[in-house]
């Protein structure tokens, strides 16, 4: 396993993306096409192809077996709204820094021996699922 162009080892999973984008847009991973659920599951679908380095066959399988073609459509309309629409290029801003925070986090979790660090950067994730409580960090002084 080699790291990619970013410097990370571990590749961001579909899984973090689709709960990074589900979290502030709601989810995307379900049935039909609902004006919501479409938005969503094609902004994750863009960050998996240019955050994650996903290949479009693998994020069509993801979303419910898509054909990569839907996938290719939803990567250039997200390019589109983004070169066009500054709230859409915020929004993608802000999700990219959600999800390089996650996977620091992962890969801190594979390795880490410092409660401490794993406690200020838990603070730095907006995700429940990993906050931890201050009674579950032992602090020493």
């Amino acid at each position: 396993m080699s790291a990619d162009g970013h410097g990370r080892i571990w590749p961001i999973s579909l899984h973090q993306i689709e709960a990074t984008v589900s979290a502030c847009l709601g989810p995307g991973r379900v049935p039909g096409n609902h004006q919501g659920s479409a938005f969503s599951r094609q902004v994750a679908m863009y960050l998996a192809k240019h955050v994650g380095r996903w290949s479009t066959t693998r994020i069509g399988k993801f979303y419910n077996r898509r054909h990569h073609t839907t996938v290719l459509y939803s990567i250039e309309k997200i390019e589109s709204l983004r070169e066009k629409d500054a709230s859409v290029d915020a929004l993608l801003e802000m999700l990219c820094k959600e999800i390089s925070v996650w996977s620091e986090y992962s890969q801190m979790q594979k390795g880490s021996k410092s409660p401490r660090l794993d406690a200020m950067l838990a603070e730095r994730i907006s995700f429940p699922v990993f906050r931890r409580h201050a009674s579950d960090v032992e602090v020493r002084e």
